[in-house]
């Protein structure tokens, strides 16, 4: 038996010659100990805060990211960037690309939970990745989640309902999914209300069952 984290590895194995029968998709979980955000009001007003956590790297999508809001209004979002740049892609990215964001760096695990809060939308583009745990955390902190299908993406994402998928390298359809979100904020509040309860079906205490079943 082959346990992966997503369809989307279950894919890859697959065409390596897997049999589909010997795989078990169990994606992973996510501690529902920490508190989802308050949303107010106030949400619906001013730019969207949109969030990317992750490598700072090609392979995670991010100029995909910049090339989508390159066409959207300078007021109409703030960034903020946590993580480590690998070399060279800062000034390859500003560059191409006049983006305005915030810089966290490596942000400490014990304060993810509090970076989550103050955001409205983690952006998850990567080309490819095998799930992306920074999915699970930001939806159980109460954050909709807009995210490559090639990812844990599709086996969380109900789109409309807690977030929204887009094609790896699509910046057309990424810009599309943050102008729709942008022009209905009064959706924030179900969103990540819909997204924290998808997070607590996805606990690591069910991923230990499952995995031990």
């Amino acid at each position: 038996i082959v346990v992966c984290a997503s369809t989307f590895v279950m894919g890859s194995l697959i065409s390596h010659g897997v049999p589909e029968k010997k795989i078990r998709v169990i994606p992973y979980g996510a501690d529902c100990r920490v508190q989802p955000r308050t949303w107010t009001p106030a949400d619906c007003d001013g730019p969207l805060q949109l969030l990317f956590v992750g490598a700072l790297s090609p392979h995670k999508g991010l100029h995909h990211l910049f090339m989508a809001l390159s066409h959207l209004p300078e007021s109409s979002y703030e960034l903020t960037l946590a993580g480590s740049w690998v070399t060279g892609f800062r000034e390859w990215l500003t560059s191409r690309y006049r983006i305005v964001f915030r810089e966290m760096g490596q942000v400490r695990h014990d304060q993810m939970a509090t970076l989550y809060r103050r955001h409205h939308v983690l952006v998850f583009p990567a080309l490819q990745d095998g799930f992306g745990l920074v999915l699970l955390e930001a939806m159980a902190a109460g954050l909709a989640v807009v995210a490559s299908t090639h990812s844990g993406a599709p086996d969380l994402i109900t789109p409309g309902i807690n977030g929204y998928l887009f094609e790896p390298g699509d910046s057309h359809e990424l810009q599309s999914k943050l102008e729709y979100i942008m022009a209905h904020r009064e959706m924030l509040p179900h969103y990540g209300a819909a997204a924290r309860r998808t997070a607590e079906g996805s606990s690591w205490e069910k991923y230990r069952t499952k995995v031990g079943a």
